[in-house]
């Protein structure tokens, strides 16, 4: 599991996938394991590599990944919220319209209709209640906030996104 922070932190996804393998064989991943890897993988793919990665290889592993936790976690609704946040940064390496992936955003808060961070996902850019509930959100530091830092490089990117959105960006 160290090797995998690691990699996880320095962005390598390389080694990424190889430890990740060695875990999913090892023992069944939590929903937060698989989002880690799925969100590393579509990070790279979507912000672009140089030519010499396999591409289309990390892409099929990230669709794998995702499928196999789908099938594992798919009624959950914090799976939802993390994989409809990182399938919104990059619908096309799932091959899922941004219709679909707009609804993805809002299935755990209908599933949930307390719960703030759900309500903060399903909330499309420009609403004028984004602003309000990231606020707070940030204000109050929710237990969901310790459970985002958690989930390092990824949580550390949502927390970021929602203390944007609190003050209007």
């Amino acid at each position: 599991m160290h090797n995998l922070v690691l990699a996880e932190k320095q962005l390598d996804c390389r080694r990424l996938i190889y430890h990740f393998d060695i875990e999913r064989a090892a023992h069944q991943c939590s929903i937060e394991l698989y989002a880690r890897v799925v969100f590393i993988l579509v990070d790279n793919l979507a912000e672009g590599m140089d030519e010499t990665e396999p591409t289309d290889y990390y892409q099929q592993q990230m669709i794998e990944y995702y499928h196999e936790s789908s099938l594992l976690y798919g009624e959950n609704p914090d799976y939802l919220f993390l994989m409809g946040f990182i399938i919104s940064k990059g619908e096309w390496c799932f091959r899922v319209s941004l219709s679909d992936a707009i609804l993805m955003r809002k299935q755990p808060y209908q599933m949930q209709p307390g719960n703030r961070l759900y309500e903060w996902l399903s909330l499309n850019h420009g609403d004028p209640n984004l602003r309000e509930v990231a606020k707070q959100l940030v204000e109050k530091r929710p237990e969901c906030f310790v459970w985002l830092e958690s989930l390092g490089v990824l949580g550390q990117y949502i927390i970021d996104i929602i203390e944007a959105n609190a003050e209007g960006r």
